[in-house]
């Protein structure tokens, strides 16, 4: 090859010498290296360099969905978080932290303390001792801990944060969901409070309530998560259970128009037996044969299986 090498390297090279600080010396070292360890500087520095590039977070929109956290200093309420919530970039841990601010659920953010606080860094809470273990949540890179007033969940979806500084460290065991767009001027607070050795807040920090809420953080609704009406309203038993009434009767009409369409698709497909259009129970009476056994969902439909065969045995007699 010689002492030059290819025309391909020399001309690698000759490109390459033009960089500011970066001549023959230097990419013959790196090769020395390269050829040794299997590892070019170069390109290491260029990774690193990638690393250093921050994606920006998504511009604001009022049309993501959004949450709220209360804080609560030794039982006295301090304010609101309004979170919005990058559902359409991290819409797996999105998920997983919308259910986690119902009030509803059982292992509700709701009542839990804000148990560490790391100064210019975050403030850590929503340990749940219901809280059941296994799940663990998806990254998504284009979402960093690059500044303050950003929410984040735990990849194992035990741990809550909202970041009191540039915290990149956070991107390895934290995914970021949100970012608060009310409330930032709690964070002065969580920041400037005395800790002990363990960082634990002296005093009692919690979340008193929480839930979802609209960008301006004054309208408290269930209705986007599906988790009914009034969700974080109070309602007496007897408002209970007529929602639950309700619902259960839109969810069996729901099932029903949903069979009764299956089944018409179904009928529509059956072959028609030679000169004649009778079917079903009439035909099967007229030829002797016994009738096909109910199955388990014909059971389940009730009025609407008896309505069909009614109207089957009209159709035969007449």
């Amino acid at each position: 090859m010689g002492k030059g090498g290819t025309r391909f390297v020399g001309e690698a090279v000759g490109v390459r010498a033009k960089a500011k600080g970066y001549g023959g010396k230097e990419m013959k070292k790196d090769m020395e290296k390269f050829l040794a360890t299997g590892v070019h500087p170069e390109v290491e520095r260029a990774r690193l360099a990638q690393q250093d590039v921050i994606p920006p977070l998504p511009e604001r929109s009022t049309q993501r969905q959004h949450a709220f956290l209360d804080i609560a200093v030794n039982n006295t309420t301090q304010g609101r978080l309004v979170i919005e919530l990058f559902d359409d970039i991290a819409p797996v841990a999105v998920m997983h932290f919308r259910a986690r601010c119902s009030e509803g659920a059982s292992d509700s953010f709701k009542g839990t303390a804000i148990h560490r606080l790391v100064k210019d860094m975050g403030a850590f809470g929503g340990h749940s001792s219901r809280y059941r273990e296994g799940t663990y949540m998806k990254k998504y890179t284009q979402l960093r801990h690059s500044e303050e007033g950003l929410a984040s969940i735990s990849l194992q979806g035990d741990e809550l944060c909202i970041t009191l500084g540039r915290a990149l460290m956070l991107d390895e065991t934290h995914q970021v969901v949100g970012r608060l767009c009310s409330g930032r001027e709690l964070l002065p607070l969580l920041n400037g409070m005395r800790t002990d050795v363990n960082d634990a807040p002296q005093h009692r920090v919690r979340i008193a309530r929480c839930g979802f809420t609209n960008a301006d953080g004054t309208l408290e609704d269930f209705d986007e998560s599906g988790a009914g009406s009034g969700g974080n309203k109070k309602e007496t038993a007897e408002e209970a259970a007529a929602r639950v009434k309700l619902e259960a009767a839109k969810a069996r009409a729901s099932v029903k128009e949903a069979l009764q369409t299956g089944l018409e698709a179904s009928g529509s497909k059956r072959k028609q037996p030679e000169g004649g259009s009778g079917s079903g129970a009439g035909a099967a009476a007229a030829s002797g044969r016994p009738l096909a056994k109910r199955g388990m969902l014909d059971s389940m439909l009730g009025d609407l299986s008896s309505s069909e065969e009614e109207e089957e045995e009209d159709e035969a007699e007449g």
